[in-house]
């Protein structure tokens, strides 16, 4: 994956796991292809497997966080990036979408939380939306 030869990764993330479906970093590193090649459907079950082996690893919870929330399963993503925090308080991108699953399930204190806890820990995202999403929403809540 780090030398951009996507197609062959999967070939052989796919190949480790057909030896071995509890391969832990197969599952996860297939799940986290799926997700940057736009494929989230496709992630969700190979995260969840990886979870399943191990469920105290951040970034697969993050990851799988981040697959439902682009599919639309607003509920179920809060969970696993919750608990992802638990894990990392630090984990900058899980607090991220964590806020806006918050704000697709119009759960606007919860949002503000998790938008404060990424401004806090952020490290090098763009937070400028963020920022101002803060500031909307704080002048929401406290009129």
């Amino acid at each position: 994956m780090k030398m951009k030869q996507l197609k062959k990764a999967e070939e052989v993330l796919k190949k480790a796991i057909e030896l071995d479906a509890n391969h832990f970093s197969a599952q996860k590193n297939l799940g986290y292809l799926y997700l940057i090649t736009k494929r989230e459907p496709e992630a969700v079950a190979p995260l969840q497997k990886a979870i399943e082996i191990n469920s105290s690893d951040a970034s697969s919870l993050g990851f799988l966080g981040e697959a439902l929330y682009q599919t639309g399963k607003y509920d179920d993503a809060v969970e696993p990036l919750k608990k992802a925090l638990k894990l990392n308080p630090e984990f900058f991108r899980a607090s991220y979408r964590l806020g806006y699953v918050y704000i697709q399930l119009k759960q606007y204190p919860e949002a503000l939380a998790a938008f404060e806890q990424f401004l806090k820990t952020n490290q090098g995202m763009p937070d400028t939306r963020v920022r101002d999403l803060v500031v909307q929403l704080k002048a929401a809540l406290n009129p």
